[in-house]
């Protein structure tokens, strides 16, 4: 899996966009993104082209992003290849402005189950109070110490 911490409009755009994806609502994605408050975390990643990863939840701190999902099959009348994959690149908005250069441990996890809904709210380093990150789930036809925050 690849990472990418968006922490400025600068960062925002060199983010570069496939063809064959939405160049339109990845822009406008990091365009309502208000960088003082917020930062975007891009993970990219082959899946396996007859499942779909679903985001369960993300920690943050000021050196570390973490990511765990769980993966479902889709649906019998979706036609998909079995043993082919697909590349997928999620944006999601964290409710904290994490510095890029800090950040230096990512990891995530891919379960079967279902996500587990103790973590329904995220708090972000601020001490602001709950809210909650966005996603932007973006496929291609590719084959192939600081107290943080939690959703």
């Amino acid at each position: 899996r690849d990472h990418i911490i968006v922490d400025d409009s600068a960062r925002a755009d060199r983010i570069s966009v496939a063809d064959a994806v939405d160049r339109e609502r990845v822009e406008s994605f990091l365009t309502a993104t208000d960088f003082d408050a917020e930062t975007v975390y891009i993970e990219m990643g082959a899946v396996q082209e007859c499942f779909r990863l679903k985001l369960c939840r993300i920690g943050w701190s000021s050196t570390e992003v973490s990511t765990d999902y769980t993966q479902q099959a889709r649906p019998y009348t979706a036609h998909c290849e079995v043993r082919e994959a697909v590349i997928e690149a999620r944006l999601i908005r964290i409710p904290d402005p994490i510095n890029a250069d800090d950040v230096t441990s990512y990891s995530s996890s891919i379960g079967t189950g279902v996500c587990d809904r103790q973590h329904t709210r995220a708090e972000g380093e601020s001490g602001t109070g709950p809210s909650t990150p966005s996603e932007t789930p973006t496929r291609t036809a590719t084959t192939t110490g600081d107290s943080g925050g939690e959703q």
